[in-house]
């Protein structure tokens, strides 16, 4: 993982699908009233409940639509989600 002051992604090989995203680091309140440094956390799923178990039958490629994106406040010093932000 990269510093936790820069904002990344994990990158995948060409043609694969980016499903987490980080933030610059921060402090920020929690829910539970605490400030703690934290990076946003972005995760991305991809064709969930989607049919033929995600393959296109008229492209026989995988549909990779966006199904459900999710935030977090993430601890860089533990690489741990600590709460959900949105979803």
């Amino acid at each position: 993982m990269p510093a936790a002051n820069m904002s990344s992604a994990l990158h995948r090989r060409a043609g694969t699908l980016i499903t987490d995203i980080y933030g610059p680091a921060r402090w920020a309140a929690l829910k539970n009233g605490t400030i703690a440094w934290v990076r946003p956390h972005s995760h991305t799923k991809f064709d969930e409940g989607a049919p033929n178990g995600g393959i296109n039958q008229d492209t026989s490629l995988p549909y990779r639509l966006a199904t459900t994106e999710t935030s977090y406040a993430h601890d860089p010093g533990t690489e741990t989600d600590l709460e959900m932000t949105g979803r």
